[in-house]
């Protein structure tokens, strides 16, 4: 049976979408019956060190400077929240 639906996912940094730096995927499975359902790029650690850099560049110009302390609270709350309901 083929798949209904095959997703290859980006990681998004600086604005824009890209795969990891080497290539690497890393695949999610269907528990019922074993099929391949998601891809996601796997991130090295290149990619997390540019990634780190982009978030401190842009929290000490444009975010930093221009979204208040209590919107990013808020961003950062809303964040946390969706991520321990995912576990």
């Amino acid at each position: 049976m083929p798949p209904l639906l095959v997703l290859n996912t980006l990681m998004g940094s600086n604005n824009q979408w890209s795969a990891s730096s080497d290539g690497k995927t890393f695949d999610t499975k269907n528990p019922f019956n074993d099929q391949s359902l998601l891809s996601f790029s796997h991130a090295t650690k290149e990619d997390v060190d540019r990634a780190v850099k982009a978030a401190r560049k842009a929290f000490q110009t444009t975010w930093g400077n221009n979204i208040h302390a209590t919107e990013r609270a808020a961003c950062g709350s809303i964040l946390v929240i969706r991520y321990e309901a995912d576990g």
